[in-house]
């Protein structure tokens, strides 16, 4: 019998790059989350940091690059996040909201996401 993980059921998108974003998203994955992890068409700068941990980071998850300086990329996002349960990020305070991503924006397509 396979039993069903805690998070098993939940899709999380992460917009995080470096450590904290992608190491919690990671953990969540780790109980059954399913985790779909936004990065620039450049990567996330951590690819290009040795040490950092990136791949260990990057486990549980699927990714997918996109320009969030493209309306077109800014579209598939949203698309994205309709489908979610959660979104987790770690811009600078205000870059989701300048995308139209943020909070109130996400909740205006998708009502029960955090």
């Amino acid at each position: 019998m396979t039993r069903k993980m805690a998070l098993e059921g939940i899709r999380v998108v992460c917009f995080g790059m470096g450590g904290a974003a992608p190491l919690a998203t990671a953990t969540l994955g780790d109980f059954g989350a399913e985790i779909i992890k936004i990065e620039p068409v450049t990567g996330d700068w951590s690819r290009t940091t040795p040490g950092l941990g990136t791949r260990e980071f990057n486990r549980n998850k699927r990714g997918i690059a996109i320009d969030l300086k493209n309306p077109e990329g800014v579209a598939l996002a949203k698309r994205l996040i309709a489908g979610a349960d959660a979104v987790m990020e770690s811009f600078r305070p205000g870059v989701m909201d300048r995308l139209g991503l943020g909070y109130e924006a996400a909740k205006a397509f998708n009502p029960t996401v955090v």
